[in-house]
């Protein structure tokens, strides 16, 4: 159920891209999206290593196109608010801060519940599992992955530190 509702959400965020004509919103849709990726890749791996991973990746790649579209755009207004576009955001905002109320209560409930033994044993399947995860069935998607935060670390220095300056 609740992959579902994150999908739809994540449907949703995707239709809206299409709304938007400024960079800024588009990106901002992006970085909604990036929290959802980031779940759903959660749920059906059941670590939580590389969806953090991912999640860093993609907001530091946000970060640098949002730092660029802010220095080449104009003093131009992107968003004109009306009536329903604001009831809109305070509704879904309501709305999110409902559904990760019912979540969180649901997992303290269930939380408490366990006794210290059943805990030990997630604690030693969740390290026994993370051992797999950085074993050699795995080793080429870690090592993509950093190879690319590399990259992006370099291609950020050199932007910084070009001599050529568009403001």
């Amino acid at each position: 159920m609740l992959i579902k509702l994150i999908m739809f959400f994540f449907m949703m965020i995707n239709m809206s891209i299409y709304m938007f004509s400024s960079p800024l919103m588009k990106s901002f849709m992006v970085i909604l999206q990036v929290p959802m990726v980031s779940l759903v890749i959660f749920f059906f791996m059941k670590s939580s290593w590389f969806p953090f991973l991912l999640f860093i990746s993609f907001v530091g790649g946000i970060l640098i196109l949002f730092i660029y579209s802010i220095s080449m755009l104009e003093n131009e207004t992107f968003l004109s608010l009306n009536n329903f576009s604001i009831l809109s955001i305070f509704g879904g905002g309501f709305f999110i801060c409902i559904f990760f109320n019912m979540i969180l209560t649901d997992y303290l409930i269930i939380n408490t519940q366990f006794t210290t033994s059943e805990i030990n044993n997630k604690f030693i399947k969740k390290l026994s599992f993370l051992n797999y995860f950085f074993s050699k069935s795995y080793y080429k998607s870690s090592l993509m992955l950093i190879l690319y935060l590399f990259l992006a670390m370099i291609a950020m220095m050199k932007i910084i530190n070009s001599k050529k300056k568009n403001y």
